[in-house]
């Protein structure tokens, strides 16, 4: 694995609070942000599993929702059914906002449904 050394702006007390549970954890600060990331996309997975959610539906607007959601849940102190729900919701929604982006609304026309040309 290649390290490679990064600037990073937050708030100073956030900092300070994350230098210090790394020095707990006998990490780096990187090496506890990599696992505090691992952390979130696990928890993702298992929420897109819970949900149903298949890996082929996943798109980045869902995992920035999905994300949002796992935040507001740790925020509002959500069970696991909830959290089920809430993605299953949103599931519901990304799909509904996708058809009705649709443009354009098939429609078949076999030939004997033609009019005819109008005869001069």
């Amino acid at each position: 694995m290649f390290e490679k050394p990064f600037s990073i702006v937050m708030d100073e007390y956030a900092h300070a609070a994350l230098k210090s549970r790394a020095r707990t954890l006998n990490l780096k600060i990187g090496q506890l942000i990599e696992n505090l990331l691992s952390s979130i996309e696990l928890r993702l997975s298992a929420a897109y599993e819970t949900a149903k959610i298949k890996k082929e539906d996943i798109t980045p607007e869902l995992d920035k929702k999905g994300i949002e959601l796992l935040l507001m849940a740790d925020t509002e102190k959500w069970n696991q059914e909830r959290i089920r729900i809430e993605f299953v919701d949103l599931e519901a929604d990304l799909l509904k906002d996708k058809a009705d982006k649709i443009l354009w609304t098939p429609k078949i026309s076999l030939s004997k449904d033609k009019e005819e040309p109008a005869k001069e």
